[in-house]
């Protein structure tokens, strides 16, 4: 058999081969990046769901607090109305509105802060928890009004933190969808 006709079959054979190796490599290449591709998507996702949920649960405990303020304002000027009624403080039991308001008003904050990432958060709304509570159980009015003053300051400062932090969220989310 001469050259001229076993090399062309050669070559093809080795041509062949090597394109199937070339292929081979090219597939390798396409699998990495499709799994790289998925694994990012699949941590995107679970991002921006816990954006969402950090969004979602600030929200709630803003709504959550702001009752809970409200439940302690009527609850101080109950003790003051009946104060100016009768002259000794906390005479008188809080009606039964406004205490099973504030209660429920506790629990959720409490139900609520417990989720929330941002360590000042969660601290300032122990505060704000711990400042009310203060308030419905003051034994005079000026710890009452003192403990009143704590959680006015307490909710500002826990305003302006919750939408510094919501709107990190927005840009974390922004960041994570421009990609």
């Amino acid at each position: 058999m001469s050259v001229s006709t076993w090399f062309p079959a050669f070559t093809l054979v080795i041509g062949v081969g090597l394109g199937m190796f070339a292929d081979f490599l090219k597939d390798q290449r396409l699998l990495k990046r499709e799994e790289k591709a998925r694994k990012e998507g699949r941590r995107d996702a679970v991002a921006l769901r816990r954006i969402e949920f950090q969004r979602a649960t600030l929200l709630e405990l803003l709504d959550a607090v702001a009752k809970l303020a409200r439940m302690t304002g009527s609850a101080h000027h109950q003790d003051r109305m009946s104060f100016f009624a009768t002259g000794d403080w906390k005479k008188n039991r809080l009606t039964e509105e406004v205490n099973e308001g504030f209660r429920h008003a506790q629990v959720w904050v409490g139900s609520l802060y417990i989720r929330v990432h941002d360590t000042t958060i969660r601290q300032l709304s122990e505060e704000m928890k711990t400042a009310c509570t203060e308030v419905a159980l003051a034994t005079s009015e000026t710890d009452q009004f003192d403990a009143v003053r704590r959680m006015s300051a307490t909710l500002d400062r826990l305003d302006a933190r919750v939408g510094e932090v919501l709107r990190g969220l927005d840009t974390g989310e922004d960041e994570l969808l421009a990609d």
